[in-house]
Parts: C-alpha cells; sequence; structure tokens
C-alpha cells in the first residue's frame, strides 16, 4: 500500500469497522496491512468495549460535566490508550468532545488518533471486542465487523509461547471455542450484513487478494504494496512497544506457520484439543486428525493447572505493561462497582 496521506486532517468517517478474533489468530498482521492504506488508520488495542464501555454508567450521566471528566480521565490513564500518546488532557478532551455519550467519547477519542496520522477514517483491532459484539452494534449499528479465524490448534501454538495466555492446551481449546462461537451466535442472531470473516490461512497465503477483500467491503480503493508491508509505522510501534510478541512482524508475510500444530503439539495434546474443539474446528473446514476422544485424567489435570498458572505469573513478572494494564481494570471495576450507587446522575 502507498501512503499518501493528506498534510490537512481530513473528516472523519462516522462508519467505523472493528477487527476481531481469537488472540493469535493473525488480527495483528491485518491490522497493519489495513493501516498502511492511506486513508484508515487502526491504532493499537483500545479495550475501549471490553474495559470502559460496560462501566459507563456507574460514572453517572456522562451529559453532566463531573461524571463525564471522571469517565474520561479514566479512558486517557488506561495504560493501553497512553500507548497511542495523544498529548490530551482531560480539560481539552472534555472541551472538545462532540458530546456526553459512550459513542460520543469513542469517537472523540480515536479521532484525535486518526487526525494525528493524518487520516480519514478509524477502525479498532481488538481481539477481545470478539466477546462484546453486541455492545459495539448497539453503540455504532452502522459498525463494519471483520471476523479473522485461525486453526485453533496453530492458535494453541502460538498462544504457548506468549506470556498473557493459558498454556494448558485444554483451556486454550475452550478459549478458542468461546471465541469463534461468540462470533457465530452474534453473525446469526443480529442477521446483520456488516460482517466479513476471513480466514488466516488465506491471508498469509495471498495477503493481496485477502487485503483488497477487506478494503472493499469496507468501502475503500483497494491499493496494496508488498514491497511496503513489513516497513509501516505501526509494525515499527508494535516492534517497539511489545518486546517480541510480534515478532513475525518484522519480515514478510509467510504461510510457514500453518499447520504448526502438528510438530508443536504432541498427539496426546492434539487428541485433547480436537475433543473439546471439534466441532467448531470442522465447522470452519479444519479436518480432525485425530478421533477426538481423549479425556484427561485427574491427576494430568492437576499437573497441567499448576504448570500453567505457575508459568504464567513467571511470565508475566517480566512484562510490567501488562500488570499495570491488568490492575488498572481491576481496580476500576471494583471501584466503579463500590461507588455507583453514589455517582451523580
Amino acid at each position: 500500500m502507498k501512503s499518501r496521506c493528506s498534510a490537512e486532517p481530513r473528516k472523519v468517517s462516522e462508519a467505523p469497522f472493528f477487527i476481531v478474533g481469537c488472540p493469535r489468530s493473525g488480527t495483528t498482521l491485518l491490522q497493519t496491512l489495513i493501516d498502511a492504506h492511506p486513508r484508515l488508520a487502526v491504532p493499537p488495542e483500545s479495550h475501549f468495549f471490553d474495559h470502559f464501555a460496560g462501566l459507563a454508567p456507574a460514572y453517572g450521566d456522562l451529559r453532566r460535566s463531573g461524571p463525564l471528566r471522571r469517565f474520561v480521565r479514566d479512558v486517557l490513564s488506561d495504560q493501553r490508550i497512553r500507548r497511542w500518546r495523544l498529548g490530551v488532557s482531560v480539560d481539552e478532551f472534555c472541551r472538545d468532545c462532540p458530546g456526553g455519550s459512550v459513542r460520543d467519547v469513542c469517537t472523540h477519542l480515536f479521532g484525535l488518533y486518526v487526525r494525528r496520522e493524518g487520516k480519514a477514517r478509524w477502525g479498532d483491532k481488538t481481539p477481545s471486542h470478539a466477546l462484546c459484539l453486541p455492545a459495539i452494534k448497539s453503540v455504532f449499528p452502522e459498525a463494519k465487523l471483520v471476523h479473522l479465524v485461525r486453526d485453533g490448534r496453530d492458535v494453541a501454538v502460538s498462544l504457548r509461547r506468549v506470556f498473557f495466555g493459558p498454556n494448558r492446551v485444554d483451556r486454550i481449546a475452550e478459549v478458542w471455542v468461546e471465541y469463534v462461537t461468540a462470533c457465530e451466535t452474534f453473525r446469526r442472531q443480529s442477521g446483520s450484513d456488516e460482517w466479513l470473516e476471513v480466514r488466516y490461512e488465506d491471508l498469509v497465503r495471498d495477503p493481496e487478494e485477502q487485503t483488497g477483500r477487506v478494503l472493499r467491503f469496507l468501502g475503500e480503493s483497494p491499493e496494496f504494496d508488498a514491497a511496503a508491508v513489513p516497513k509501516t509505522a505501526l509494525r515499527r510501534r508494535y516492534a517497539q512497544l511489545d518486546g517480541g510478541l510480534h515478532g513475525s512482524l518484522a519480515g514478510p508475510i509467510s504461510s510457514a506457520k500453518i499447520g504448526s500444530f502438528r510438530h508443536g503439539l504432541s498427539t496426546r495434546e492434539i487428541g485433547v484439543f480436537e475433543s473439546i474443539a471439534g466441532s467448531a474446528l470442522e465447522r470452519y473446514g479444519y479436518g480432525r486428525t485425530t478421533a477426538g476422544t481423549v479425556r484427561l485424567r485427574p491427576s494430568e489435570r492437576m499437573s497441567w493447572f499448576l504448570k500453567d498458572n505457575c508459568l504464567r505469573a513467571w511470565r508475566k513478572l517480566g512484562h510490567l505493561d501488562y500488570v499495570i494494564d491488568r490492575f488498572q481494570d481491576r481496580s476500576r471495576r471494583l471501584l466503579q462497582g463500590g461507588l455507583a450507587g453514589g455517582r451523580e446522575t
């Protein structure tokens, strides 16, 4: 994609888009490809709907100055949002925010990022927003939704390498099923036409075709420049921020990780995963390789549980940003839950 950002900020579109999917399904890769388009900006994960939107009522009536300021203060001080480096104070944000609603705050927040980047339209890439789709559509009925799905067994291999997810394969299978089922259920119940599904395997095999498909769905010109793929500013930012979580973004797009579960998981682990997620795998065209009848022994379950939790706790100690983010989110939930009755209305 060839960047042709205008020196003058353009009017921000009122039709946002959301990229969702189970963590480690390639959502960051798709995000950086879309963000390279000259009109589109997709900042680092916001977690706006799973961290803030649901808590908004506890702040009180956002049309009033006090509740709005408290809500905006917490949004701007969030560890995730601070990564955007917006350089705006609570007073400035509230002064320029067009109204007092969750939609107004979200639109203004993303609008600040978009205008700084010299783009025209914003999107969000937060995998966990797959579990918030009804809330997203209630706030932004016009929003376009892109679901990226990947073979859950390959997701398991990738998720085990990072510090923030479960390590035990049975729990990863449950998480993957939770995400894809949430997307399936929303798509079926909403009947929304503003929905596109993209397979990770198709994206890495033919990034030009699949990126163009997404851009056409968004109503944008399908501009793509393969030589620019590893060089975008957002990719460099991820490399600086996440300490190796997205190391593959530094090089060309590769399909080498398709089927990585065949050597990354043991035969028994594959059997455990397929016993839990086999039906969902088949619905998405990922065939089983075992009978899918494996059951964990009690001793095995306890061993995996202890290893999983000890290993995760140890890994998190080296990632202060993540620890702060988790602490902020849980503290907000406890505080707002406790003070909800005393908030201004």
